[in-house]
């Protein structure tokens, strides 16, 4: 009976679906970049963390330079005790079997795959990640043809967005997705 009411992992999670619109207007930078590095470490605060840099191509939204560098939490370290943890810490970092599932939705990065990131303001700790989680990281992929396009890989499609944006698993032209992202983000 104990062990039902306390579980020692989760096994699966829901992210709620957020559509475009969503996504662009909860990220505080929204860029395509190629990623040129992944690190895993421990940081001075004691939590593992993944450092992911991209080198920026295009900006769509927010403060973005030529290269971006952010940490999320490490999706494949290994859950040990905090070390003298505060209640900061505790709070922006997952430790517990719910936040487990979460941890489990962070996207993982590869040097030299090429993204649209919908990337979160840093919380307390400097951590982030992209809105939705898996949600806001979108690929982009060139074709044989040379023709570049974007996988919608999980957000929602609305009636708004229908032209531009593909259903889920589709692919829309590279130029037409980020001229109507841009639309969003940048009202005339």
């Amino acid at each position: 009976m104990v062990a039902l009411c306390f579980p020692t992992h989760a096994a699966a999670t829901m992210v709620m679906s957020i559509t475009v619109e969503e996504l662009a207007a909860r990220a505080e930078k929204v860029f395509v970049g190629t990623c040129t590095n992944v690190s895993h470490r421990v940081n001075g605060l004691g939590i593992p963390v993944t450092e992911v840099t991209f080198a920026v191509s295009e900006v769509v939204k927010g403060e973005v330079g030529s290269t971006v560098t952010f940490q999320q939490i490490d999706t494949q370290a290994q859950q040990g005790p905090l070390k003298a943890a505060s209640k900061d810490i505790l709070q922006e970092n997952p430790r517990g079997f719910f936040a487990k599932a979460g941890i489990a939705n962070l996207p993982n990065y590869r040097p030299g795959e090429e993204v649209l990131l919908f990337l979160a303001a840093p919380g307390k700790l400097g951590l982030t990640a992209p809105i939705g989680l898996t949600q806001g990281k979108l690929p982009v992929t060139t074709l044989t043809s040379g023709e570049k396009v974007i996988t919608n890989t999980a957000f929602k499609k609305t009636t708004a967005t229908n032209v531009a944006f593909p259903d889920p698993g589709k692919t829309a032209p590279y130029a037409q997705f980020l001229k109507t992202l841009r639309g969003l983000t940048q009202p005339e």
